[in-house]
């Protein structure tokens, strides 16, 4: 199993991308979303296709899995403000 940690800060994005290089391309892709919301892009298999933005919050939990393993995916704001107090 390899796990990754992505810590955005305010002005940082992660532009769209597949992940084509992890060891077990099958394997479920978990996103935990702690702290500030965040803004997730979630589109398909081509770059052609308009994303959908779906808003994650702290606490959030994102799975992607199957075909949606390989679709295009991004994190283009952090949304300043949003970090719950406790």
């Amino acid at each position: 199993m390899t796990t990754i940690i992505n810590f955005y800060q305010f002005k940082d994005s992660l532009t769209a991308h597949q992940d084509r290089s992890e060891v077990n391309a099958v394997a479920p892709l978990i996103s935990f979303s702690i702290g500030h919301s965040a803004i997730f892009l979630m589109g398909t298999l081509t770059r052609e296709d308009e994303p959908t933005p779906i808003k994650l919050e702290s606490g959030d939990v994102m799975i992607l899995s199957g075909d949606s393993r390989r679709n295009f995916h991004g994190v283009p704001r952090i949304l300043e403000n949003t970090c719950p107090l406790e």
